[in-house]
């Protein structure tokens, strides 16, 4: 199987709508933040209206810190509020972010759990079954949600 993968500017500005009409499929790629959200909600809008396509998510920049003491909303949460399949998760890492502040490629990147995570995300595209991770709150977090 051959893949372009074309990563897109965030908004919905002329760039983003050209690619989208070249794709035959769409990826969208969110942080578990607000903002970001807001964003992939209007693209995802466009993407299913004008394009007549239904993407699948990714998350990046996951914090696991920030999702057990839920202050960020966990994968599942955030994939069923847009109403799309989960194809998987990526950790934060700071030596990803080093690595983009220093042009390293990804195959050179020293962080071996984003590696995989990645990898997992690229044999899912491929069709194969691998099952997602779950994502839990921790204790307090539980108890705090309830009350």
């Amino acid at each position: 199987n051959d893949f372009v993968l074309i990563d897109c500017p965030a908004g919905i500005g002329r760039n983003a709508r050209n690619a989208f009409f070249c794709a035959d499929e769409a990826i969208l790629v969110c942080t578990p933040d607000s903002i970001s959200l807001r964003d992939g909600e209007r693209v995802l809008q466009i993407i299913r209206e004008e394009m007549q396509m239904y993407p699948s998510l990714i998350i990046n920049k996951a914090d696991n810190v920030l999702m057990k003491k839920g202050l960020t909303d966990l994968p599942e949460e955030i994939a069923a509020a847009l109403g799309l399949p989960l194809l998987g998760v990526l950790p934060f890492s700071m030596a990803v972010q080093r690595g983009i502040a220093t042009n390293t490629t990804a195959a050179d990147c020293p962080d071996q759990k984003v590696r995989t995570k990645a990898e997992n995300i690229a044999r899912r595209m491929l069709g194969e079954n691998i099952p997602l991770p779950r994502y839990r709150l921790s204790f307090f977090a539980r108890r705090r949600k309830k009350l």
